[in-house]
């Protein structure tokens, strides 16, 4: 019998952006949020 294909990898958890960008995603560093850090 032939092997069985490899699964397909997992996506990355939706954490791993947290991670990386805070909280609240990337659009965290837009013009819009400025008002927010300063």
């Amino acid at each position: 019998p032939e092997p069985e294909p490899e699964p397909e990898p997992a996506p990355a958890p939706r954490r791993s952006m947290a991670d990386r960008y805070g909280p609240k995603g990337p659009v965290d560093d837009g013009p819009a949020n400025i008002d927010r850090k300063f």
